[in-house]
């Protein structure tokens, strides 16, 4: 996954100097046989013993005594279909070993070992940093759900074409807050386009409440920006959760 989402990036990359498709060139099935060999992965088909709905529910309880997973509810838009579940890693040291393999595996490919070093680097860098907004994703869920508790629905909402990386539902207000959260410290226009998107937000309200806020949660400084939307600083954000927790205020404007 981490691979395919890259190649994706890159080819819609803002700028065309950038822009390349160095992924699709690469021996993917190569590639991902040595990444399950760097990770001591089988597939299914290999196993010795068929895996079964007992030894999941059996595993996942494991992992979930030693801190490891931790399930997030993910909410559709369509109120008819069963609410899911987004399994994030609490371990994000763990996370970015398998970006490492990942790299690893990559730079044994002949088709990316030939590209010369300054844009080796750089699709190194950038599959690293996407997956680095990902783990700042799993963080803010985990820690977001885990303080605000009993009250408040923390999760994950889906829609056609996109989804808001989270909700803070207030069951007693019925109302709630949708967030994006960026690993830029550069606040962008095509950040907010979910936010912006009239339709999204209806159909959120239609099941959730009204909306009371908007934000964007990235690296940068605290401000409001030109097209209507909040930034706020993650680190900010997540210091002040114990204050929320407790009943106070936590978004107010700048």
């Amino acid at each position: 996954n981490d691979l395919k989402l890259a190649r994706k990036n890159l080819l819609k990359e803002r700028d065309p100097a950038r822009r390349t498709d160095i992924l699709q060139r690469v021996d993917e099935n190569a590639v991902t046989a040595e990444l399950m060999r760097l990770l001591d992965i089988i597939n299914e088909a290999d196993a010795k013993n068929p895996l079964t709905g007992a030894h999941v529910r059996e595993i996942k309880d494991y992992l979930s005594a030693l801190d490891l997973i931790e399930p997030c509810p993910v909410e559709y838009y369509d109120s008819s279909a069963e609410a899911g579940e987004n399994m994030l890693i609490m371990q994000p040291g763990m996370r970015f070993c398998q970006a490492q393999a990942l790299i690893h595996a990559l730079l044994r490919d002949d088709a990316f070992r030939n590209l010369d070093v300054s844009q080796k680097d750089y699709v190194c860098g950038r599959i690293l940093d996407e997956i680095r907004g990902r783990m700042l994703e799993e963080i803010v869920l985990i820690e977001t759900k885990k303080f605000l508790g009993a009250g408040y629905h923390v999760f994950k909402y889906q829609f056609i074409g996109g989804e808001y990386d989270m909700v803070i539902y207030s069951e007693a207000a019925d109302t709630c807050e949708i967030y994006e959260i960026k690993h830029s410290q550069a606040a962008v226009r095509e950040q907010c386009r979910h936010l912006l998107n009239e339709e999204s937000c209806r159909l959120l309200e239609t099941r959730f409440g009204r909306i009371t806020g908007k934000f964007v949660l990235y690296r940068g400084g605290d401000m409001r920006s030109d097209w209507g939307i909040e930034y706020r600083n993650v680190s900010r954000f997540l210091k002040q959760l114990p204050e929320r927790q407790q009943g106070s205020s936590l978004m107010k404007n700048v």
